[in-house]
């Protein structure tokens, strides 16, 4: 049995940057904390809604509106 801690704020925000970075998407440094925040410490979870909020996106700017939509 693993037990996994949680991650916390700027260990979230490494992750967050490195996705981006990775789909070469963009996302305001607001709502970088703003998914830090909702992702509660989990990397996974931080990962699945900025993955749902890119495919809702038109192009590589992800809005609030798009995070907002991820989140519900």
């Amino acid at each position: 049995v693993y037990a996994l801690r949680a991650l916390d704020a700027a260990d979230l925000r490494q992750v967050i940057e490195r996705a981006l970075a990775a789909a070469g998407a963009r996302m305001d440094e607001a709502l970088c904390a703003r998914l830090a925040e909702v992702a509660d410490g989990d990397a996974r979870r931080t990962l699945n809604l900025l993955e749902l909020a890119l495919s809702l996106a038109d192009g590589p700017e992800i809005t609030g509106e798009h995070l907002r939509m991820a989140v519900e």
